[in-house]
């Protein structure tokens, strides 16, 4: 085997980076409990206000919990999607 046969692919076209597919996370979780504190219960709001500080710390610092747990995924970030 040459070494480009070993060179890894990335698809841009099917793999969403990090920082999108946590935006898409938080914003299903936000209407998601918003939804069940409406229906359900308001103890459903925690989870909101959980998330939103997540959102903070992810704005400040550039991680959150859902971040790290999806590296550990193999969920590409933003520069290595835009590596061709």
């Amino acid at each position: 085997m040459t070494q480009e046969n070993k060179v890894e692919v990335i698809n841009t076209s099917t793999n969403w980076p990090i920082e999108r597919a946590t935006s898409l996370l938080a914003g299903t979780l936000i209407l998601l409990s918003l939804g069940m504190g409406r229906l359900h219960s308001r103890r459903w709001r925690i989870l909101t206000a959980f998330v939103g500080s997540n959102l903070l710390l992810n704005a400040i610092a550039g991680w959150c919990p859902a971040s790290l747990i999806m590296k550990r995924l193999g969920v590409p970030t933003a520069a290595q999607c835009s590596r061709k």
